[in-house]
């Protein structure tokens, strides 16, 4: 079974992606809060209006990049939030973004 390290990413070249944060009732604000704030280096203002959309839309774009830095921003928080309790991944996901039609 191929694992998502071993799909070819060569037509990823170029695009952006962005890494997504879906919502998680087992964390805290505050835990977010600092996992946004301290891995992702993220402003505390920007931080909170992430976890806005968060409880508001279910989910937030935490960053927009290439695929390479939004896979090894998941990867961080992957595993983070696998080393502190409770040890139940939160769900992130990469998407590339597509141009919106006119």
């Amino acid at each position: 079974m191929a694992t998502e390290s071993d799909i070819d990413r060569t037509g990823d070249q170029g695009h952006l992606f962005h890494l997504v944060l879906y919502a998680d009732a087992q964390r805290s604000e505050a835990y977010l809060m600092e996992m946004l704030t301290n891995l992702l280096l993220m402003p505390p203002d920007t931080a909170l209006r992430r976890l806005a959309d968060l409880a508001t839309k279910g989910r937030a774009v935490l960053m927009t990049c290439a695929r390479v830095h939004a896979d090894l921003a998941h990867e961080e928080l992957t595993s983070y939030t696998q080393s502190t309790p409770p040890a139940d991944p939160i769900r992130f996901t990469v998407e590339r973004v597509y141009a919106r039609p006119n």
